[in-house]
């Protein structure tokens, strides 16, 4: 590319002067200025149309400005992530993409998004819900079973049922029911030798 170019600019190489007034009086200087946007106009080098000279460079305008990107040729915006529109200025809603970036509930925020979890659910890092409603959550002191979604914890034997807290397992004591019957049947059936 550079030897074509050589072979162009070798008339105007010590008598360039852009818009700026610059004067360019070696190869290296004028290396320094080559870029994007530059035209030659009979014997001068100048930026073409809907370009700027800035700091040396040729750099393209976009007269509307790009609020939330940058100008890459003339009145052409590259967006950031999250913007568009043809100056950058209007907030892309990535909630409304397929594929949805979230799996459960997606929140459009100025240039981003937030992604939330439906109840009994945590976010993880990688973005995507776990269902909290296991046995690892639950806390209980000997085990659990997960119904319809919700978690409840177990006793591991008839002799014990959940406290209080709903949690732990507290000892009954099957013997002295509260049915007087049940008491009466029980002293009736043991040997009287024992006691």
């Amino acid at each position: 590319m550079f030897p074509r170019l050589w072979l162009a600019l070798v008339p105007v190489w010590s008598a360039w002067s852009g818009s700026s007034g610059q004067r360019v009086d070696s190869w290296n200087d004028l290396r320094g200025v080559l870029s994007d946007g530059l035209c030659r106009y009979g014997n001068t080098l100048q930026c073409c149309w809907g370009w700027n000279l800035e700091h040396n460079r040729c750099k393209p305008h976009c007269p509307h400005g790009c609020k939330h990107g940058e100008c890459v040729s003339p009145g052409q915006c590259r967006c950031e992530p999250g913007f568009t529109g043809k100056t950058c200025n209007q907030d892309l809603n990535e909630c409304g993409l397929k594929p949805r970036p979230c799996k459960h509930r997606c929140m459009n925020t100025v240039g981003s998004y937030k992604c939330y979890c439906s109840d009994g659910y945590r976010l993880q890092p990688d973005g995507s819900c776990k269902n909290m409603h296991t046995c690892f959550h639950a806390n209980c002191q000997y085990g659990c079973e997960v119904l319809k979604g919700r978690v409840r914890c177990t006793c591991p034997s008839p002799g014990l049922q959940l406290g209080p807290d709903q949690r732990t397992c507290v000892d009954i004591n099957e013997y002295s029911a509260t049915s007087t019957g049940v008491t009466a049947a029980l002293i009736k059936t043991q040997d009287p030798s024992v006691l």
